[in-house]
């Protein structure tokens, strides 16, 4: 069985490109204040800028150097008990696992990763790849009921009494909670989000 990706196409790639040019600017700028100063007592005049720039600099390459999954757009399939993502990963579907949330019986959102850590799948819609799955790997699917969401950035998570998941969307990381316990931490060699995959239909 093939699914295709119906999602947005419009991701935020341009991210890591403007997060680089900031570095850049950042130290082409701290390299022209130095050339401002007339000696080396000036800088416990200018003590608390150079503090602020280091710290920023700090935070924006540790931002642009951190982990990220590949993020994928494209077709996935099910086939000999596997899945797989393009040609260059395959999955077994007995390591898969489904995890559902919904608030009374009203879907919020499902989470499809396996064990492993090479893929995760978030969604906020309903699609053909969430029902073939709980159709047809019933076994593999948790259902949990939400008590709320919340997020920032590109950063969403989900509570669900004692269990909390969290992910994020500009590097594909995920982490599962059970009562205030990290039981699953993993940065997935492929993800995607709200890719509203349609079974068995070509791209449009």
């Amino acid at each position: 069985m093939q699914f295709f990706y119906k999602g947005s196409k419009k991701h935020n790639n341009t991210i890591d490109f403007f997060s680089g040019c900031a570095v850049f600017i950042g130290f082409a700028a701290f390299i022209f204040f130095l050339t401002l100063l007339d000696d080396l007592e000036d800088l416990a005049d200018h003590a608390f800028e150079i503090i602020m720039f280091v710290i920023i600099a700090v935070v924006t390459i540790a931002a642009v150097f951190t982990k990220k999954a590949k993020l994928h757009s494209s077709r996935l399939e099910i086939k000999d008990n596997s899945l797989r993502v393009k040609k260059d990963l395959m999955v077994l579907m007995s390591k898969v696992q489904l995890d559902v949330y919904k608030q009374n019986a009203t879907f919020i959102r499902y989470h499809l990763y396996d064990m492993e850590g090479k893929i995760a799948i978030f969604s906020a819609f309903e699609d053909d790849l969430l029902r073939y799955f709980e159709a047809n790997y019933s076994e593999r699917t948790q259902v949990f009921q939400v008590q709320k969401t919340s997020g920032r950035e590109s950063v969403s998570y989900v509570y669900a009494g004692p269990r909390l998941l969290s992910y994020n969307l500009s590097t594909g990381k995920y982490a599962i909670s059970d009562n205030k316990q990290l039981t699953l931490s993993k940065v997935p060699e492929f993800y995607s989000y709200d890719g509203k995959y349609k079974a068995g239909q070509k791209f449009q």
